[in-house]
């Protein structure tokens, strides 16, 4: 039998187990056939479905290959148990493996997982030698600071606690802690020519110690070079004066030690400066709101033109059913609102007054107008009166269909502003039940 023989014969098997597993929708698949153009379609479609399945099945099977194949590799090159626990170096963090054991004691075994902590390495009486004879050489270096000598001081020295590179601990002992203290801090005050002063550092290792001695000597001190000792004289003048005493008055010396001099004042308030920037942000604000305050009041008055709309498509109806014609309507509505304040009889007398200068039909100039507004409802009811004009009847009846449809607009509005404020009131009330609450709860809370 031959390879593609038996390559068909695996292909003819997976076909049927495909039938036997997607039976169901084989038979979803016919009775849906009809959207096919015949049954040759129908098999295509089955068929590049069916292809592209097999495709997917082998990229997923190939991936899955691969991975396993890395895995294997990777394991196979993954280091030994030996190299696994090897301790980290001296002053690097501990590290962590885990491991199986199998323990068998009188034929009974047990199987455990461990994690066992690899803690660093210890160093033996040799290296801490040496390291501690590396850093007594560096450390010279180390503490100078912003000096240039140990001979020259002008300044703070840098007395590491520990140097990093080693591990080594150091503690400081100055056998004139007023001049120079432990934390290296160097008082210059009162300083006198020759002085020197001898620092003892301790180096330690584990159990290796050894000691190394400094003579710190001073530099002919600058004018400049005191204002870190003045800094900590005020500083320990501070703590000194806070500090609780009998007498009345807290008396402020002239003179301290080392006959410094002292001058005392109090800091002068600027709070007279305030109202002048408070001033110019009021001024600025009450400027810039100027703009927002005729928005409003245009958003009013446009709301208020809308609003009208209804009542002045009913009047202009009413008018037109007595006889009038639709200028001589326009002409009645515009004389018998003189006394109102309405903005849309404002806005409609300016247009009569411009179309009487000018001889333009008013009906035409509304229309115009209109178009220029961006209100729907004012363009739709000057149209239905531009088109409608020469048939008084016609209109009259088109006009009550528009204030209907005006009256609903209203309304919807008007509920639509109703959900906003239920909506905006939520927020109160969920505070003031919150609050509710807590007064409720209160004598219980406070009898625990």
């Amino acid at each position: 039998m031959t390879f593609a023989s038996c390559l068909t014969k695996v292909k003819s098997s997976l076909f049927k187990l495909e039938e036997v597993i997607f039976r169901k929708e084989m038979r979803r698949l016919k009775a849906q056939s009809w959207l096919f153009s015949d049954g040759k379609a129908l098999a295509a479609s089955i068929d590049r479905s069916r292809k592209k399945s097999m495709r997917s099945v082998g990229i997923c099977g190939l991936a899955g290959l691969a991975l396993t194949m890395l895995g294997a590799l990777l394991s196979f090159c993954s280091p030994s148990l030996e190299q696994q626990l090897m301790r980290p170096d001296f002053g690097e963090a501990p590290g962590a493996v885990i491991v199986e054991v199998q323990a068998e004691y009188q034929g009974h075994t047990v199987d455990e997982t461990l994690r066992l902590r690899l803690a660093p390495k210890l160093l033996t009486s040799e290296e801490e030698t040496e390291r501690i004879r590396i850093c007594a050489r560096r450390l010279h270096d180390l503490m100078l600071g912003a000096n240039d000598s140990l001979l020259g001081v002008r300044g703070d020295l840098a007395l590491p606690r520990i140097h990093d590179e080693t591990g080594v601990l150091l503690s400081w002992e100055s056998s004139d802690p007023a001049r120079v203290d432990p934390e290296g801090s160097v008082n210059l005050i009162g300083l006198t020519p020759g002085e020197t002063v001898t620092l003892t550092a301790e180096l330690s290792l584990g159990k290796t110690t050894a000691h190394r001695e400094y003579v710190i000597a001073f530099a002919p001190v600058q004018p400049e070079d005191y204002a870190q000792s003045l800094q900590r004289y005020l500083e320990g003048l501070q703590e000194s004066l806070s500090a609780p005493a009998s007498a009345d008055k807290l008396v402020l010396p002239g003179r301290g030690s080392h006959n410094i001099l002292l001058q005392w004042t109090f800091p002068k308030s600027s709070g007279w400066l305030i109202p002048i920037p408070l001033g110019a942000l009021i001024a600025a604000a009450i400027y810039l709101s100027h703009m927002d305050t005729l928005q409003k009041e245009l958003k009013q008055r446009r709301k208020a033109v809308e609003a009208e709309l209804p009542n002045f498509s009913l009047q202009l109806t009413l008018l037109l059913n007595a006889g009038l014609v639709v200028t001589a309507a326009f002409d009645e509505i515009l004389r018998s609102s003189k006394d109102g304040s309405q903005p849309l009889y404002e806005i409609l007398r300016s247009l009569q007054s411009r179309c009487s200068q000018t001889n333009e039909s008013f009906v035409k100039a509304l229309y115009r107008f209109a178009q220029t507004t961006g209100s729907r409802d004012f363009l739709r009811l000057s149209t239905l009166i531009a088109d409608h004009a020469s048939r008084g009847s016609a209109l009259a009846d088109k006009l009550e269909r528009e204030r209907t449809h005006l009256w609903e607009g209203r309304l919807q509005k008007a509920q639509a502003r109703a959900k906003e404020v239920e909506t905006k009131l939520c927020l109160p009330l969920m505070l003031l039940l919150c609050v509710l609450v807590v007064i409720a709860a209160a004598p219980a809370l406070m009898e625990m």
